[in-house]
């Protein structure tokens, strides 16, 4: 490195810094406003940070200090592939730091990567603007600043696993500009290989808008012919096939240097809901143009629920800057006409479902709408940057004309949009602040005000600007101290329950102390729950089968009775409930506020049944307590476990009497009935999402108890109530617990324990299906298959065998071959390239090296203030 580039980049630091800090100053601010720890006591977990990530990160963390294996986990739903799962929530790289960090302050690690990972975005998109002008001004900040604060953060900046993506998009820009322009290909195959790894999902939508953005480079630079090697021209045909090829193949390459997770995880998504898709048949449109565009304007709420809007805000500069860019002579139509092609094709894409579906790796999302949208932020902003950069040389009428453009357009939806996005003010407030920019653009151009007084009152007032919208539209908060209600006592319980069970069991909450279908990873206890986009489908669908809680991306033990809690090993349950102590479960324990119960029927990992009795299990359906009576019948011989109790309907109400003591179960058979009430004598239950189909849990009733199901929205109900027959419960289970699989050895891969059967049989393992298990049966490889669809089933002969269990995650080990195959070959290009002598650098015409001559005695930060002939006309 030149002397004189080290000075450069010296001098151009605290551009840098100010990229990076402000944003997380003003992130800072945010936090400090709505009171989140330590300045007060909220936390900034909202929506899947609640739910999901929280969790998979205490998962993470107790595995990365406590050594436990990275392959596989007990603690998410009965067991899962934790490849897959980190692929998809954990990859980041900063994640590692996860194990220097106490448990105790976990939820504030996740706000430092949040806010650390916004000033990235800062730092990125400005580094990327001085790259792509050649250039450093104390402006291209000002547009880091507007991406790394734009509405798409505001909207998903909780999704901490996708912000890597969107610091490294900047990057992967640059990377496609170096290889058209000089054909370098290396920092794009790294910058992408590196997203792709950090999350595949996002990265499916930086694919494909790379393929896009690949041809607007190429059209944008124009072929000037460049002496080879030999002395010859370069042909047309040889520069854009170089080019093509070069993107195609290091594209494959970013590819496969992210095969050691990605191939584990394409295979496991085949398991899961997002594997079987249909590509929908008409184009439908969602929403009026105008309304789309409009939400440019400050503090318009964002979506991130089942509509379709596009989170579009990134400073109402913009409004002013983009009919500017259109109108400056300095730009080529080579640059404005595919870049606006290129952004109506991004609007045509958020606004219709068919390329929706595309973009979404074909598959339609559970709300988050539009989550490639920052991919259009990054293209418009950049347009901005240069109008922006070329201000000193546009006509003072082109800055009034893109004011009144802008000022129209905002007039116009003030008088025809009428959504509750958007608020009173939200049109007046965005006028003001793009009048605020168009009055400094204006100041500049005419000389009337310093530049560098303009750019600090232009870094106040974007800083106010994105700040207010984000406070706003943004940032929802819950209690910390909430969140960490009862940890303590809920680790002694588990503690006291490892030492008594030091190879397998597995526990659950009930309703009155859920707060995830993930608790088991954030409490590390092994769970049969799970919220995840990686569940098993399979799982979901046996779960929905036997009346427990089943959706697209999770299954939960809703809905769990002593029946599916004993098949599926669920040993204790946690519950706030003091009095649960009845003729089923036993109080195992308790500390503070948190019980724990003893399930006496809970079966062990596997239990061996008669073959020809497991293939008449292969096939049930409809009512699950009825699947679950017919089920223990032809596996145990045991009839009736739940017995019907006589009801009728009243009004829209249905009614009975309590037949018997002991629990009571409900299945809602009216069709479109969402939410139930349950008035059992003097108490009462409430129950949600009802269509989901599962098992509602009554109670320990009295015989003579009334008990009155009815729907606050006084719709019909129809449903049958049933009594759980103790006596045949203990029959059924002792007799499926006869052939247990005696376990003597467990890890998180390593299964091991012996079994005995006196005639052939199938080892049922309450483990999801997938092809990672290798299965042995006395030191020999043997064949698995699918239990109802869901879990494992080994075939056994008469005796005692020994059976083990090893797990290694599918397409793992070709995975890592991959990558280092890439990785070998990425480095060989770049040592061949380097070996290569490069073509000479393109012919300057004469105006060119006068330019250049101009430039070079004129000091760097004087440039923009050079009047050109253009400027006289």
């Amino acid at each position: 490195m030149s002397d004189k580039k080290r000075i450069r980049e010296r001098r151009n630091l605290p551009m840098f810094l100010v990229a990076f800090f402000i944003p997380v100053l003003s992130m800072i601010g945010v936090f400090a406003a709505k009171q989140i720890f330590p300045f007060g006591d909220n936390c900034f977990l909202r929506t899947d940070l609640y739910h999901q990530y929280a969790m998979f990160f205490s998962e993470f963390q107790d595995k990365l200090q406590n050594g436990g294996s990275l392959l596989y986990s007990w603690d998410i739903g009965a067991g899962t592939n934790f490849v897959a799962l980190y692929g998809y929530y954990l990859a980041s790289p900063f994640n590692w730091l996860t194990m220097l960090v106490a448990k105790e302050y976990l939820i504030e690690w996740l706000s430092v990567l949040c806010i650390g990972k916004i000033g990235l975005c800062s730092l990125a998109f400005t580094w990327y603007l001085s790259k792509r002008y050649e250039k450093e001004s104390w402006v291209m900040p000002l547009f880091g600043f507007a991406y790394a604060l734009s509405a798409y953060m505001a909207a998903y900046s909780w999704n901490i696993m996708w912000l890597d993506c969107l610091a490294l998009a900047p990057l992967i820009l640059r990377g496609i500009e170096v290889l058209v322009k000089e054909n370098r290909p290396t920092f794009y195959c790294v910058t992408l290989g590196l997203c792709i790894l950090t999350n595949y999902y996002i990265s499916i939508m930086v694919c494909l808008f790379l393929v896009l953005y690949f041809l607007v480079v190429l059209v944008e630079t124009p072929f000037e012919p460049a002496e080879t090697s030999s002395g010859k021209p370069q042909s047309a045909a040889a520069y854009y096939g170089s080019r093509i090829f070069s993107f195609a193949f290091f594209s494959l390459v970013a590819g496969g240097l992210a095969g050691i997770l990605l191939l584990p995880e394409v295979r496991n998504l085949s398991l899961t809901a997002s594997g079987s898709t249909t590509f929908p048949k008409n184009l439908t449109n969602y929403f009026p143009v105008l309304e789309m565009l409009a939400r440019h304007c400050v503090n318009v709420t964002v979506e991130i629920g089942l509509d379709h809007w596009p989170n579009l805000y990134c400073g109402c500069a913009v409004l002013f800057l983009v009919p500017l860019y259109f109108m400056d002579k300095e730009v080529s139509w080579y640059s404005k006409v595919p870049r606006g092609i290129l952004l109506l094709f991004l609007l045509f894409c958020f606004s219709y479902n068919i390329p929706n579906y595309v973009w979404h790796g074909f598959h339609y999302p559970n709300s988050l709408p539009c989550r490639q949208s920052f991919l259009y932020t990054a293209v418009l902003l950049t347009m901005c940057c240069e109008a922006t950069l070329n201000l000193r040389r546009t006509p003072s009428r082109q800055i009034a004309r893109s004011f009144w453009i802008a000022a129209l357009f905002l007039l116009i939806c003030d008088q025809v949009i009428d959504v509750e996005d958007f608020k009173d003010y939200t049109f007046i407030v965005s006028f003001l602040f793009m009048g605020v920019f168009a009055m400094f653009a204006y100041m500049y151009r005419t000389g009337k005000a310093a530049k560098g007084l303009l750019v600090f009152l232009s870094f106040a007032v974007l800083t106010g600007e994105l700040t207010m919208n984000t406070q706003i539209t943004s940032i929802t908060t819950v209690s910390r101290s909430g969140y960490w209600r009862d940890y303590e006592s809920y680790q002694t319980l588990v503690a006291q329950m490892e030492e008594d069970n030091p190879l397998f069991y597995r526990a659950d909450k009930d309703m009155t102390t859920r707060r995830s279908k993930d608790d088991g990873a954030w409490l590390l206890y092994p769970s049969a729950s799970v919220f995840s986009s990686e569940s098993s489908s399979g799982m979901t669908a046996f779960y929905k089968k036997f009346g427990m809680e089943g959706s697209t991306n999770a299954y939960a033990v809703q809905g769990m009775t002593p029946v599916t809690a004993g098949l599926m090993g669920v040993k204790y349950i946690f519950s706030t409930n003091d009095s649960l102590n009845t003729s089923i479960y036993s109080l195992y324990g308790s500390d503070g506020n948190i019980y724990a119960y003893e399930n006496p029927y809970a079966l062990p990992l596997g239990y061996a049944v008669s073959r020809g009795h497991y293939l008449a299990t292969s096939d049930l359906a409809g009512n699950p307590v009825e699947v679950q009576n017919e089920f223990l019948y032809t596996i145990s011989g045991v009839n009736a476990v739940y017995e019907e109790m006589a009801g009728a309907k009243e009004g829209n109400d249905y009614k009975l009497l309590a037949s018997e003591d002991g629990f009571a179960y409900a299945y809602i058979t009216a069709n479109g009935v969402d939410s139930i009430t349950a008035k059992i004598g003097d108490s009462t239950k409430s129950f949600s999402n009802v269509k989901r189909g599962f098992i509602l849990d009554l109670g320990y009733v009295r015989k003579g108890t009334e008990i009155t199901l009815s729907n606050k929205d006084k719709e019909n109900v129809t449903a049958i109530v049933y009594h759980l027959n103790p006596e045949k419960l203990k029959e059924a289970m002792e007799a499926l617990a006869a052939h247990p699989w005696v376990l003597s050895e467990k890890e998180d891969t390593h299964v091991s324990g012996s079994v005995t059967v006196t005639e052939d049989s199938m080892l049922l393992v309450t483990v999801p299906y997938e092809e990672g298990w290798t299965v042995t049966v006395d030191g020999v490889d043997a064949l698995y298959e699918k239990w109802n669809g869901a879990m494992i089933a080994v075939p056994l002969s008469a005796g005692t065998h020994l059976v083990t269990f090893d797990y290694e995650p599918s397409g793992l080990r070709l995975g890592a071959m991959i990558s280092a195959g890439s990785l070998i070959l990425l480095l060989i290009t770049i040592i061949a390239g380097r070996g290569r002598k490069r073509p000479r650098k393109y012919l300057k015409t004469p105006e060119e090296e006068a330019r250049e001559a101009l430039k070079s005695e004129i000091p760097e930060d004087e440039l923009d203030h050079v009047i050109t002939i253009d400027d006289l006309k």
